[in-house]
């Protein structure tokens, strides 16, 4: 996973916390990833995603219909390159941009302590039916119609 943004725990961080201007590249899960409790809005901004397996992903907890989770101005690539994912050669996963977003009634811990919270991006509790996702200025590239690394199109 490139990056787990959260807010501060000791801090109250009010109706709002983003994570802005991150990059990931080839990562197996997430390159950035937000779900954490405690406010009404979390929002994720001018982020890059290069040739990630699972994109990105923001997602709260704990919120109700007037909750807002929000991506914007961010760039999501498919394949970049015709770069294996690993040095071999051998390991080939289809890609995924942008994972749906959501409001869920609990989220997980910071640093999961079992094996059975994981993987962070597993929802393990119920949805909050109303709460909203916005998405603003997303540019999806490589993720036409050609073959890729793995065999595919």
């Amino acid at each position: 996973m490139g990056v787990r943004i959260y807010p501060d725990p000791t801090e109250d961080v009010g109706d709002c916390y983003e994570g802005s201007y991150f990059a990931g590249y080839k990562n197996t899960q997430q390159s950035a990833i937000m779900y954490s409790g405690g406010t009404n809005h979390a929002l994720m901004s001018n982020m890059i995603s290069i040739d990630n397996i699972k994109g990105i992903t923001v997602m709260t907890a704990g919120g109700d219909a007037d909750t807002l989770v929000e991506l914007r101005n961010s760039v999501i690539w498919g394949e970049l390159t015709e770069i294996p994912d690993n040095t071999d050669g051998t390991f080939c996963n289809d890609k995924i941009g942008l994972l749906i977003s959501g409001v869920t009634t609990k989220s997980k811990d910071i640093h999961p302590t079992s094996s059975s919270a994981l993987p962070i991006y597993k929802i393990k509790s119920n949805g909050a039916w109303g709460g909203r996702q916005k998405y603003y200025n997303l540019e999806f590239r490589g993720w036409n119609n050609h073959e890729t690394v793995c065999g595919g199109e």
